[in-house]
Formats: C-alpha cells, sequence, structure tokens
C-alpha cells in the first residue's frame, strides 16, 4: 500500500512540475519601426506552462513591426517553431516590401520567450538604424 502511495505522490510531483515554467502569454501588439522599441507595460499576463513562446514579424518597406508572445502546455519543441523566414512582395513597380519573420519556442526559464523576443527585436532594430543611415 505505502510503495502504491509512493507511486502516486511521485506521479503528481513530476506532473506539476511539468509546468512550472512561467511564461508571459496574451501578448500581441504592432509598432512602428521609426519609434524606439518599448515592451508593453499592458503585457503582463503570465501562465504555468511547458512551453513559453514567441512570434515576431519586421515588414521592411512598410514600417509595420508586429511582437507577439504566447504559451503552450506541452513541452516538446519541434523544429518548426524555432525558425527564420522572410517573404518578399512586389506591390507595384514602385512599392517592395520584405517581411522577415522569427518564432521561438523555449523550454530552459521563465520567460525564456520574452527575453530573447525582446533582445532579437532591439537587434533588428538596430541594424534596420543602421541601414537608414547608410
Amino acid at each position: 500500500m505505502s510503495l502504491y502511495l509512493t507511486y502516486i505522490i511521485l506521479s503528481l510531483l513530476s506532473f506539476l512540475s511539468y509546468n512550472a515554467l512561467r511564461c508571459t502569454t496574451d501578448c500581441l501588439f504592432s509598432y512602428n519601426s521609426s519609434t524606439l522599441f518599448i515592451y508593453p507595460e499592458a503585457c503582463n499576463q503570465t501562465v504555468s506552462a511547458g512551453t513559453c513562446a514567441a512570434n515576431l514579424a519586421f515588414t521592411f518597406g512598410a514600417g509595420q513591426n508586429m511582437f507577439q508572445l504566447t504559451s503552450f502546455s506541452a513541452s516538446t519543441i519541434y523544429n518548426s517553431n524555432n525558425q527564420r523566414r522572410g517573404k518578399l512582395q512586389v506591390m507595384d513597380s514602385t512599392t517592395i516590401s520584405f517581411t522577415h519573420y522569427v518564432d521561438i519556442a523555449c523550454k530552459d526559464k521563465d520567460d525564456c520567450a520574452k527575453d530573447l523576443a525582446i533582445k532579437i527585436t532591439n537587434e533588428i532594430l538596430q541594424v534596420t538604424l543602421i541601414l537608414q543611415i547608410r
């Protein structure tokens, strides 16, 4: 009987520790690339999750950027959860835009996706400013 009880307690503890990661979620906002990136105070909802995630989109030419933080209950991270890709759009002979997408998923520490997303956003904006100066 005590072996059975020990098994149940250990199972419960492993289940509870499975979702012990704290992630910011339900955070979605757009901002203009000509202004300094400031993380909004309204994005403060955190949940217990297995994986933290972020999706970023930087649209050069249109000057609009998107920043989104979410979370998953599962702790499995697939290759498709961490990728960068681009899309070139030619609207007409004078309008061209390039969108650089960054998808992040992590589970190494609390709010890891938020930290990485802010770091990548600041790096992209610095490169954008340097290119605009030249």
